[in-house]
This record gives C-alpha cells, sequence and structure tokens, in this order.
C-alpha cells in the first residue's frame, strides 16, 4: 500500500489504467481471500497486467472503475462468492455492469468477451447471477458515490480494508462494522440521485468495439 500511499492517485485527475488496475487488483484478492480462506492474499502480476488492460482496452475512466468496486464491495458485504471461481471473472462483471448502468452509449457483451476472452455464454450467466445477488439495486447516487471515495481515501492512507466497510466517519475516528464480512446489516443507504437508468429498460445504445485501436503494444 505504501506506493499507493506516496502518489496519491486517488486525486489525480487521470490516473494510468495500470495504477487503476493494480488497485483494484490487489483489494478485490484482499477481499476474496479473506472471505474465501479467511487469510491475506496478495494478487498476482498476471491478475494486476489483466486488469490493467481491461481498463486500457474498454476505455473505462477511473468513475467506473469507482463504481465497479463498490458493487464488488456490497457482493462481499453480503457473503456472496458462490457465482464466481475466481477473481477475473469478478473484476469483469463488476466493471462491465459498473460501465453499462452509468455510461451512454454502452458496449455489447460481445464485446467485453473480445476484451476479456472470456466466453460470452459465461459473461451472460454471470453477469445476470452478480445483478440479482445486489437484489438488483446497482444505482449509485452522487451522495453514496462522494462518500464511497472517502472510504477508499481512508483505505488508501490506512491499509486497513475495513475502511472500505464503515457506515459513516466521524471527526476523530472511523465508525468500524463489526468483525467478517457479513456487515453491516443495517448499513445506511442513502437515496440515490442523479444516474437515473432503470435497470429493467434498455433504453441505452449499445455497440462494439475496434479492439486493434486500444491494443497494448
Amino acid at each position: 500500500m505504501q506506493d499507493l500511499i506516496v502518489c496519491n492517485w486517488l486525486k489525480k485527475t487521470a490516473p494510468t489504467p495500470y495504477a487503476l488496475g493494480k488497485f483494484m487488483a490487489d483489494t478485490i484478492v484482499l477481499m476474496w481471500s479473506l472471505m474465501k480462506i479467511g487469510s491475506r492474499s496478495n494478487a498476482s502480476l498476471h491478475f494486476k497486467n489483466f486488469c490493467a488492460e481491461t481498463i486500457l482496452n474498454a476505455k473505462v475512466s477511473k468513475t467506473t472503475v469507482f463504481i465497479a468496486m463498490k458493487y464488488i464491495q456490497k457482493y462481499m458485504k453480503k457473503g456472496n462468492t458462490a457465482n464466481f471461481t475466481n477473481e477475473y471473472q469478478l473484476f469483469t462483471i463488476a466493471l462491465m455492469v459498473a460501465h453499462k448502468w452509468h455510461i451512454e452509449p454502452v458496449y455489447k457483451n460481445k464485446t467485453w468477451s473480445d476484451i476479456t476472452h472470456m466466453p460470452l455464454i459465461e459473461i451472460n450467466k454471470l453477469e445476470l447471477a452478480f445483478i440479482e445477488s445486489l437484489n438488483y439495486k446497482i444505482h449509485i447516487g452522487r451522495d453514496k458515490y462522494s462518500f464511497w471515495l472517502k472510504c477508499l481515501t481512508e483505505y488508501i492512507n490506512t491499509g486497513k480494508l475495513v475502511s472500505l466497510f464503515v457506515e459513516r466517519f466521524s471527526k476523530s475516528a472511523t465508525s468500524s462494522p463489526p468483525p467478517g464480512f457479513g456487515i453491516g446489516k443495517s448499513i445506511i443507504i442513502p437515496t440515490p440521485v442523479g444516474y437515473e437508468r432503470k435497470i429493467t429498460s434498455n433504453n441505452y445504445t449499445e455497440y462494439g468495439l475496434k479492439l486493434d485501436f486500444f491494443q497494448l503494444n
């Protein structure tokens, strides 16, 4: 975490895809390993590169990345791990859903399959399971997003995973939830504002992405 603390890229206007990918990979694997096996594990270089290349090739913004991480936090908080067999799947689906429901226009699932080399049938199945696991509550309002950025900043500054699961911050200390990932059953969820797209309607434009233009050298 020290290199993240030093550069503090969260406040930068345009952090690099590698910085975003590394941060997301490290955080996902930490949450995943604690949930799955009860101990800390480090993200592999291959997974970090996979995250970075996907972010670059899909040309997603840091906002999309942070929203995807919020989805993963909600997924982990509920104690869900049954739908995914590895962290690559969880990363891909969370990023895809974040892009699909908060960005106009969006990519077809086939495009995500081309970018990640994940089978389309697997993407379709996992997307539905992931959204269902979140009870279809995938709107991230502006207040909730601002608070989530505070959680991420606190996590970067302290290295404490519990920072991602607090209900609120006080002036003197953070309000820490009980240990474990089955936490925060009474988490305060502000009424969503902005981001008005409804999950029940497909009122967005899908398009394919020419991967050659965005491929890494």
